[in-house]
């Protein structure tokens, strides 16, 4: 198997009230035309971590994604507003990323060895902690699927990666 080239795709789990459905792509400034960032409405309740059903539908295109190209890795990272302290919020971070990696193994069988978590809390915000849609925007998890493509999946064929 010849590997033609590297391809890391973005997938941003926004978890924030306005943000574009998945499958809208956002451009990803310094990355190859293969990498690509999808924005997901998914709502986290103030210091909560559970993932409510009505998402499944959204994580589901991620695993498809994942279970696609079997070779693909994903790295969740989880993020958090500035309610409470920073402790708390890296450790509720570190928990909404753990339960999308798990969701994703227990729901769709992506096998847990591909996946890793990391919570950062409050450390990296897209908004502003002073409001509640602000808060709202930076309770967030990005995944970042990494993949091998090979010559016959850069013409449409994800078989032999």
């Amino acid at each position: 198997m010849k590997i033609s080239k590297w391809s890391g795709i973005l997938i941003g789990l926004l978890m924030a009230a306005g943000t574009a459905g998945f499958g809208n792509e956002v451009p990803v400034p310094g990355n190859t035309p293969e990498s690509k960032m999808y924005a997901l409405n998914i709502h986290y309740d103030t210091g909560k971590a559970d993932i409510k059903p009505q998402y499944d539908v959204d994580i589901k295109k991620v695993a498809d994604e994942l279970n696609n190209y079997p070779m693909a890795t994903a790295k969740i990272e989880g993020y958090a507003d500035s309610v409470g302290t920073e402790a708390y919020n890296k450790e509720l971070s570190q928990k909404r990323a753990d339960n999308v990696k798990q969701y994703l193994v227990d729901h769709y069988k992506v096998d847990a060895k591909r996946l890793t978590s990391a919570g950062f809390g409050e450390t990296k915000t897209v908004a502003d902690n002073s409001t509640k849609e602000g808060r709202q925007r930076n309770r967030v998890i990005l995944v970042t699927i990494n993949r091998l493509i090979t010559n016959a999946q850069d013409q449409g064929h994800a078989t032999n990666q």
